[in-house]
């Protein structure tokens, strides 16, 4: 009913794992980096073609054609490939 309680309770247990992940790293001699996730789901990891305007995925959009190179991605391997390459880049 409370939208802004369950926002809070969320973003509580977001930052719980997060401290949890950074703990474990931290036991077994890893670094742990989190990167910005904007817009990773909208580029494509192939050409960096970022979809705007008429083109932006909605969340139903699970599967999608690059314009610009003619890939084929699935979203969420797309993302993964994005944030891994955003992590690499900051080491």
């Amino acid at each position: 009913r409370n939208h802004a309680l369950a926002m809070s309770i969320s973003d509580v247990g977001w930052r719980t794992l997060l401290g949890m992940l950074s703990y474990k790293a931290d036991l077994y001699g890893r670094k742990f980096l989190t990167v910005n996730p904007q817009n990773t789901t909208q580029t494509c990891s192939h050409c960096g073609h970022i979809m705007t305007g008429k083109n932006k995925l909605t969340l139903a959009d699970r599967k999608w054609m690059c314009p610009n190179c003619g890939i084929f991605h699935v979203r969420d391997h797309n993302a993964a490939k994005n944030i891994l390459a955003k992590g690499l880049a900051l080491l």
